[in-house]
This record gives C-alpha cells, sequence and structure tokens, in this order.
C-alpha cells in the first residue's frame, strides 16, 4: 500500500485491542477450576515420582531362598552373588525375625508394606539401609516358612482339658482367590483352662450335614472326640417401689462383677439412672457411641439416653410411645438374662424366669412378649432333661426345691427319647422340680463326673468334695457363644489378606489368635512375651 498512513490504519484495525471493539468477558469461574486442575495434576506426578523414588531405594532385583524358617544371616546363594573383588551386590543382613514376622502377621501387615516400615525404621535408627536383606519377595517366604514352623508347633504342644465345649459359627465372606463368595464355619474349644480356635474352615453350603462335617473334621484334626462334653451354637407393673429397688440392686450388683466391654458398664450405670437412682461412681453420661447393628445393646443404651435427654429435643408422641416400650422391655426382660447369659449353672433356672417374666411383660406390651415368646421357644434347651440338672448346682435353687429335683432324678421315668428342647407352655412356667427325669442322670456320664454326692443330703452338699468337685467342672461350660464369634471376626480381619493359600490361611489363623491371646493388646508387652509367642 502506497500510503503509509493507510497502512498504519488497516494494521491498526486488524489488531483485537482496537479502539471501539467491544472485548469478551473472561469466565473467571472457568480459570479458576483450570488452575486446580493443573496444580492437582502437578502434585498427583509429584507424589507418584516420590514413591517411585522412594521404592526404588529400598527394594532390590534379587531374591534368594533361605535355609531356615527362622532367624539366617546369609547363604550360599548369597556368597554366589558376589562379586570377584569380594563385595556384595545386596545387603545379607536378615531382619525379619520371628518376633516381628509374628507381629506383622498379627497386624495384617502385608509384604509390600513390611518392606516399607522395616526400611524406614532402619533408617530412622542410623542402620545402613543397603546392608539389609529386605525386598517383598523374601518377606513373603520368610514369613509363611515362619507362619507354617509356629502354627505347627501350636498343634504339636496343644493340651486341652478332660471337659471341653464346642462352639461353631457361620459366616459368608469373599473366597481367598476370585470373586465369588464362600461359606466358612469357625471351629472353637473350650474348657476351665481352654480357648482354642480349632480351625476356620470352607464349607460348599452351610446345610447341616455339611456343617456338622467339616465340625466333625476340625475336631479329629486336634485328636479332642474324646473330650467334647458340650455343644454351643447359634440357632436358628415396673413403676412399683419394690420392683425398682430390685432393678436397682440387679444392676448394682453387676457393675460389681468383671465386664468385658465399656458398653456393658454403660448399660447397668443407665438403668439405674433411668429408675431414678444414683449409680456407686455418680451419675455421669458418656458420650453416644458407635451404633452397632450386631449388638442390641447399641439400640438399648441409645434407647434409655434418648428418653432421658427428651427436654433437649422434640418427640412426637408416637416416638415417645416407642421408646417407653423399648425401656419396659429393657427393664423388666433384657438386662437380667443378658447379664446373667454366660453362666452354665444358673442357664436352666434363668431361662425359666425369662419365660415367667415374658408372661408377666404381656400385661405391659403383649404384642412384644408374643413375638419374644415364640423365639424363645426354638432356644430352650437348658432345661430339657438332659440339661437340667444344671441347677442342682445353682445356689438361687432353695435347698428345699433341690430335694425335689433329686427325688424325681432318682424315682420320675423319663421318655425313651426324650426332646433335646422343652415344649412352649403358653401362659405358665412349669415348675423346676417337674423338669428333672431318671434321662438326667445322662448329663453326669457325659460330662464324665461323679453323681455319688446326690447320696447326701442337700444341707451337706457344700462340704462334699465329690459335690465341689463337680460344680468346679460344671462352672467351666461356657454356654455363649461369643468364643466362635470372635473367630468370625478373627477371619473377617484376615481374609483375602497377606495370603490366599488355604494352607497358609489355617496357619496364619493359627498364629494370630495365639499371638492375640498372649499379648491381650497390652500397652507394653514384656520380653518374655514376644520369647514364648512361638509355643
Amino acid at each position: 500500500m502506497p500510503n503509509v498512513e493507510d497502512r498504519k490504519f488497516l494494521e491498526a484495525q486488524r489488531r483485537p485491542d482496537r479502539e471501539g471493539v467491544i472485548m469478551p468477558a473472561t469466565d473467571k469461574n472457568l480459570v479458576k477450576l483450570e488452575k486446580l486442575a493443573e496444580e492437582k495434576k502437578s502434585r498427583s506426578e509429584e507424589r507418584i515420582q516420590r514413591q517411585k523414588k522412594f521404592k526404588a531405594s529400598y527394594e532390590t532385583r534379587h531374591e534368594i531362598e533361605d535355609r531356615s524358617p527362622l532367624r539366617t544371616s546369609s547363604s550360599d546363594e548369597e556368597q554366589a552373588e558376589k562379586d570377584s573383588d569380594g563385595k556384595s551386590r545386596r545387603g545379607t543382613r536378615n531382619v525379619i525375625v520371628p518376633e516381628l514376622a509374628l507381629t506383622y502377621d498379627a497386624l495384617g501387615v502385608s509384604c509390600r508394606d513390611t518392606v516399607l516400615l522395616v526400611a524406614s525404621t532402619a533408617q530412622s535408627l542410623g542402620v545402613d539401609v543397603g546392608e539389609l536383606n529386605i525386598n517383598k519377595s523374601t518377606v513373603h517366604r520368610k514369613r509363611a516358612k515362619n507362619r507354617s514352623y509356629v502354627a505347627q508347633n501350636i498343634r504339636q504342644t496343644f493340651q486341652a482339658d478332660n471337659v471341653l465345649t464346642l462352639h461353631w459359627d457361620g459366616k459368608i465372606v469373599p473366597d481367598l482367590i476370585g470373586k465369588n463368595r464362600v461359606d466358612r464355619i469357625a471351629v472353637v474349644v473350650t474348657g476351665k483352662t481352654t480357648d482354642k480356635l480349632l480351625g476356620i474352615l470352607k464349607i460348599e453350603h452351610g446345610a447341616g450335614l455339611a456343617t456338622a462335617n467339616v465340625v466333625f473334621e476340625a475336631v479329629e484334626s486336634w485328636n479332642l472326640g474324646p473330650n467334647i462334653k458340650a455343644l454351643s451354637f447359634d440357632t436358628t407393673s415396673v413403676n412399683s417401689g419394690d420392683e425398682l429397688d430390685n432393678i436397682i440392686t440387679f444392676a448394682t450388683e453387676q457393675l460389681k462383677s468383671f465386664q468385658p466391654r465399656d458398653d456393658f458398664r454403660e448399660m447397668l450405670v443407665l438403668i439405674i439412672i433411668f429408675v431414678g437412682g444414683v449409680p456407686p461412681k455418680g451419675i455421669k453420661f458418656m458420650a453416644p457411641g458407635a451404633f452397632n447393628k450386631t449388638r442390641w445393646m447399641s439400640v438399648a443404651i441409645y434407647s434409655l439416653k434418648i428418653w432421658m435427654f427428651q427436654d433437649q429435643f422434640k418427640l412426637t408422641p408416637f416416638e415417645k410411645k416407642g421408646l417407653l416400650r423399648v425401656n419396659y422391655f429393657i427393664l423388666k426382660v433384657y438386662a437380667k438374662c443378658w447379664y446373667r447369659a454366660p453362666s452354665a449353672i444358673g442357664a436352666p433356672l434363668n431361662d425359666l424366669e425369662l419365660i415367667e417374666d415374658l408372661i408377666s411383660f404381656k400385661k405391659i406390651d403383649k404384642n412384644s412378649a408374643t413375638v419374644a415368646l415364640r423365639k424363645l421357644s426354638n432356644h430352650l434347651w437348658y432345661v430339657s432333661e438332659t440339661l437340667v440338672p444344671l441347677s442342682l448346682f445353682d445356689d438361687r435353687v432353695p435347698l428345699e426345691e433341690k430335694k425335689k429335683c433329686v427325688f424325681n432324678l432318682k424315682n420320675s421315668e423319663g421318655l425313651p427319647d426324650p426332646p433335646a428342647r422343652l415344649a412352649m407352655f403358653a401362659e405358665e412356667c412349669p415348675p423346676l422340680p417337674e423338669l428333672f427325669t431318671t434321662n438326667g442322670m445322662k448329663f453326669f456320664e457325659i460330662l464324665g463326673i461323679s453323681a455319688n454326692f446326690l447320696e447326701d443330703d442337700v444341707q451337706n452338699w457344700r462340704n462334699n468334695s465329690e459335690y465341689l468337685s463337680a460344680r468346679e467342672t460344671v462352672k467351666a461350660l461356657r454356654v455363649v457363644n461369643d468364643h466362635a464369634e470372635r473367630a468370625v471376626q478373627l477371619l473377617q480381619t484376615y481374609n483375602r489378606k497377606i495370603t490366599t493359600k488355604e494352607d497358609d490361611f489355617q496357619d496364619l489363623l493359627q498364629v494370630s489368635s495365639n499371638f492375640k491371646r498372649k499379648i491381650a493388646r497390652s500397652k507394653k508387652p514384656k520380653q518374655d512375651s514376644f520369647e514364648s509367642l512361638a509355643g
């Protein structure tokens, strides 16, 4: 263009920021999001690089086979991997000792995490990580061999009581490999000094015969058949002054006894406060805890608290009525039978009192009482003709009533094939002596205890050595299935972790249960506790 001014004008018009042009508004939110995305991507890349660098500095490329499942410092293979100048290509110092391997197994730490933890700990202590023989494959082999060694030692050194109770419970969990779900049965035996997990075995289906076969195999594998004497499994007016005093007295006495969990104690404290009493340590309320659907106690605790704090939030009449129904059931029925449930000696009388309480509770809440009675009718094992002699050792049974029980035990002929459970009574509960027949003598035969004390007067039983010995045996029976349920929890903790081999998985369960029982979650475990872990 010959005219210079015209050329400049044209160039100015072509500029996007020329005068007279309205620029589009910038989307600030979009710019901000793009900036955040870039920063996030940058941080992610930096984190990945740090992880790669960290792992590369501690994991070696070579693997060796160890001679011993326990401590080894070097091997022929390690010596063969040395250069001609005598310098080792990698660390040969073994740090995965038995105590450490057992601890990592019990805590469910994976082999990869074990490598990182050991390396980080060694570095923090000033140890040259290059001298250590640690990598994922080596750690895996050492832990598996040590696990097998300890599990075998546990089986060989196990000594059981002569009288054992067999517990089992089932759980459907993912299989060790694949996407299928399998049914596993936890089998446990308990006795006066015994609490042992036999195994958590896989079955094709949960039918009765399949379960029985698996339980039988577990017992036979430990040679405990002759010791099994009992079985434990899961099957399928409040405002009166005297009654309130009884509730307070019962809860106070239970607080003096050992309670295995804080929520057990908390519910007793709430019951005392609810009926107008004062707990031994004063009126205190704990912060709301977890709401666990597996334990009805959490429902009871929240129900009592909500009622006592109802002025602090709004409740509808329908909600108040429902809370009152639940709380009446807790006070009249649930609390007493729950805290007495672990006693084998008190089981028959507890069942009869529960029936009486539920029949009486119909006056307050007929629907709830009827449903509870119908459910209870499937669980009256301890008042059968064979097991009702447990009550002979119960101090709550009056002496005169025990005399009638002994008379019927000797003279009242029972059925040739008595039912395993008591037939439910609709509106009344049978007296305890009426449940005794000659079939009750099988109880003493099964447990292998002497019945000679029955010839002595009931008043002299407290001084009879045979009665006292029999009472100790019966007292050691575990009639609740918490032991099998804890084994199921152990299954859920370790399933599909650390190992995918069935034999190794069973060893892991043995080692972990043994570890947890000996350490018992001690905050400062003693040195001798670690030294005895393999025993």
